[in-house]
């Protein structure tokens, strides 16, 4: 579970790690795992009536923007912000002149002017679609995983099984990390050849925001044993000397779409639909009857949304396209495409071959023509 929770149940050990903008680099979170400083937060999880077994660093939470940049405090003023529930973040938001909004991971962001996610989840959950940007060294907090069980399942293991549980835990914190600076790097390609765009603050700009949430860190020091965490991260970072992390655009693509040629399939929503027994065709695809699909090409960008039965829409593949004599290659990320034959007869386009895909892939993509619904 997310550390940021925990201060919701009582359990407020794990709020020097999440305090703002000071953990804000993977380099340093590394720091302060190995220092043995974020283990010691892990002990206030047994008294809520739990057992701590370990804490794994994670990825990084930057804001996401959905129609302008949150560079300076004034940018958060009046705005409503999304986060993953949370004292500490809640009053960081607060302290900025944001509205908070807690809302559950993957949520839709009809009503939110910003939210507080990692790049990671961000291109997860394909919000590139609908916002426009990220602030790219505004690194909020990291997102730590406190691992725990129940004290009945401690009481039933052997002192070396415990033993070795734990130890198991602390033997997975390199791979940890690395699980997150690839989560807050693996996205990035994909959200700059979506179009999103990546914002800087500038070094005034990320003072003004520091001082901006310093009632937060004012209400964290009074508590003696939080204000001392918090004084030896602050140490670790003056020593280490990282600038934020920050994430870019430069080497990737140019935003926008690979262009295909133009005019050979019309941009345009197409549309087929798979019975249970095509769907379940490979080996462990379980679906419903009436599994439809909508193919959007618009620009060289691709959407393929899905729907079972009755049930809502939603994406199952994004990326881009291009068209090269008679290959047609989807792209969802620079080194990750599939190739198929085409043929478009003016009312369905017809996929063939596909190479590069599994078995589920050849089974959407190439098993009916889509049929062209409606051009754009």
């Amino acid at each position: 579970m997310g550390a940021r929770v925990w201060d919701r149940v009582g359990v407020t050990s794990f709020q020097p790690l999440l305090a703002p903008m000071l953990v804000d680099s993977q380099a340093l979170q590394a720091k302060v795992f190995s220092s043995g400083i974020a283990a010691t937060t892990l002990a206030g999880v047994d008294a809520s009536g739990l057992v701590g077994i370990g804490l794994l660093p994670g990825p990084l939470r930057k804001v996401l923007g959905v129609s302008a940049p949150f560079r300076r405090p004034s940018d958060f003023a009046g705005r409503v912000v999304g986060l993953q529930d949370g004292q500490v973040a809640e009053k960081a938001l607060e302290a900025l002149g944001a509205t908070p909004r807690a809302v559950p991971a993957g949520a839709e962001l009809g009503g939110l002017d910003g939210y507080e996610q990692q790049l990671g989840s961000i291109w997860g959950n394909h919000y590139e679609l609908t916002a426009k940007y990220v602030t790219a060294n505004l690194n909020l907090w990291p997102r730590p995983l406190v691992l725990f069980t129940a004290k009945a399942v401690i009481a039933s293991l052997t002192a070396a099984q415990r033993s070795a549980l734990r130890a198991a835990a602390t033997a997975t914190l390199s791979s940890a990390g690395a699980s997150a600076e690839a989560d807050d790097e693996g996205g990035v390609p994909g959200l700059c050849q979506g179009g999103l765009r990546l914002s800087t603050a500038s070094g005034q700009q990320l003072r003004a925001l520091r001082a901006a949430v310093q009632p937060v860190y004012d209400e964290l020091n009074a508590d003696p044993q939080t204000r001392a965490v918090i004084r030896s991260i602050e140490a670790i970072k003056t020593r280490l000397g990282a600038d934020p992390d920050t994430a870019t655009c430069a080497g990737q693509p140019a935003s926008g779409r690979t262009s295909p040629r133009s005019g050979v399939i019309p941009d345009g929503t197409y549309q087929m639909t798979l019975t249970d027994k095509e769907a379940k065709k490979c080996a462990g695809d379980e679906s419903n009857p009436g599994r439809r699909f909508d193919l959007q090409l618009h620009k060289g960008g691709v959407q393929l949304w899905e729907q079972v039965g009755a049930g809502p829409r939603e994406m199952g593949w994004y990326g881009s396209y291009r068209v090269f004599r008679d290959r047609f290659e989807l792209i969802e990320s620079p080194g990750h495409s599939m190739t198929t034959h085409w043929a478009f007869d003016g009312k369905a386009l017809t996929l063939s071959d596909l190479r590069n895909g599994e078995c589920g892939d050849a089974t959407v993509w190439t098993t009916h023509p889509w049929v062209l619904k409606r051009e754009t």
